[in-house]
């Protein structure tokens, strides 16, 4: 079924109404609750077509095991999620043809298993005991001292700590840990907006040391981007310092860049590689849809691609179904890779 955004809003209106026949107090919620509700049964639609698209159940699972803790976490009943997953199935019945809609009562059961299942254990992907310097971060974060943030980042850095360590074991744990704490309502979206936006200045801060530090080009190039409405744009951002570091020169290209933008980008520069962050199951068939239009382009037939972001961390095999050469969990491992794929040596993830 094609993700048409007016069809999908239809759908999200009808499948609400129903919902609301059943938990009959959702009537009373007022405007403003109503439509976030639709929107979110929205979200619910575009999460399980891009999941049976792409042949991972596994991305769907993800998904219900996320809807379960923030449920939980903001007090609000699961069986409103469980409810509005079977009403999917009724309003799409007669709408799909009998194997695609038997394929989606088949995620959706599998989605309301997970959601209903106690001992479920949620496979959101956080990191684990924070090292002291990170702790020290993400305490001056969340006390909203941005000052203190900057000068402990740039006190490590002036003492001679390597700025890639920085990345690794501070900026990438802290900001899974941010997301974490607001997905299980600890702190709300503004500061987590607002520790993310610090993090992103303090890494402009760096840009004098990378390239002071940035060792003899080793004559490789590398484009970076995040295509779609992807908003989430400091992990890329992160992963493209480090080729800077290791000798590439790099082109970043930053967030919510159109295919063609991305595509002249690379003959302009003429690039070995491609790096795409995605942060959001549902914009994975755009990853798809890019990498389809660069493999048809003769002059971008050497071209390497490398995928990364949430969804490539829970289907292992993602990467393979978009048609990338490979991914890698962290920027240390995308480097290394890369460094591999452009010499012809390897092609995984």
């Amino acid at each position: 079924m094609e993700l048409n955004k007016r069809r999908i809003r239809r759908l999200a209106e009808r499948i609400f109404n129903k919902q609301c026949k059943i938990k009959k107090e959702l009537e009373n919620l007022s405007d403003e609750m109503k439509e976030k509700s639709i929107e979110d049964t929205e979200y619910h639609l575009y999460y399980l077509f891009q999941a049976i698209n792409l042949n991972s159940k596994t991305l769907f699972n993800d998904y219900a095991s996320w809807l379960r803790t923030l449920f939980i976490s903001i007090g609000l009943p699961i069986e409103y999620v469980t409810i509005n997953f079977e009403c999917i199935k009724v309003e799409l019945k007669f709408v799909l043809s009998k194997n695609v809609y038997k394929t989606l009562c088949e995620y959706i059961d599998s989605g309301i298993k997970v959601i209903e299942d106690k001992n479920y254990l949620d496979k959101e992907i956080e990191n684990k005991n924070l090292k002291k310097l990170a702790k020290n971060y993400l305490n001056a974060l969340l006390a909203g001292d941005k000052t203190k943030a900057s000068n402990i980042i740039m006190d490590e850095v002036n003492n001679g700590v390597d700025i890639k360590s920085i990345y690794l074991d501070v900026f990438q744990p802290t900001l899974e840990k941010i997301g974490t704490l607001w997905h299980h309502n600890k702190i709300s979206v503004a500061k987590e907006h607002y520790c993310t936006a610090v993090t992103q200045f303090i890494i402009s801060r760096l840009y004098g040391h990378l390239f002071d530090s940035k060792k003899t080009s080793i004559g490789k190039n590398m484009v970076s981007a995040c295509i779609g409405e992807e908003l989430h744009e400091v992990g890329i951002r992160m992963v493209t310092d480090f080729f800077e570091l290791e000798g590439w020169d790099t082109y970043y290209l930053g967030a919510n860049v159109p295919n063609k933008d991305i595509i002249k980008s690379l003959k302009e520069y003429d690039s070995n590689l491609l790096a795409i962050s995605t942060t959001m199951t549902y914009h994975i068939s755009l990853v798809k849809n890019l990498i389809e239009e660069i493999r048809k382009d003769e002059s971008l037939k050497n071209i390497k691609i490398l995928v990364g972001g949430r969804p490539f961390k829970i289907d292992k095999d993602l990467w393979k179904k978009v048609g990338a050469d490979g991914y890698s969990l962290d920027a240390k491992g995308a480097v290394n890779l890369a460094q591999r794929l452009v010499k012809g040596d390897v092609s995984y993830g």
